[in-house]
């Protein structure tokens, strides 16, 4: 006989944020082996903000999607590796 046991809501939560963690960690890697990787905005070293290489912050990143299709090929290149 197979039990399942449901998870608590916050279970569900701690998920989703580990979820969005690994996501941002693959987004930032993806974009650092990226050769179509282009900042949306380029900061000074003056700056007192910084600027991470990220899928998000890229030009080619639009609407969740890479509109050069590179980000499967280069996130399937990284797990490989």
């Amino acid at each position: 006989m197979i039990e399942f046991k449901a998870k608590s809501k916050c279970e569900s939560q701690t998920q989703q944020r580990s979820d969005f963690v690994i996501s941002s960690e693959l987004k930032m890697r993806v974009a650092q082996n990226c050769p179509g990787y282009h900042p949306r905005y380029i900061f000074s070293s003056m700056s007192m903000g910084t600027s991470s290489e990220s899928c998000n912050n890229c030009v080619n990143f639009v609407r969740g999607k890479c509109s050069k299709n590179l980000f499967d090929d280069i996130k399937e290149t990284i797990r490989i590796n």
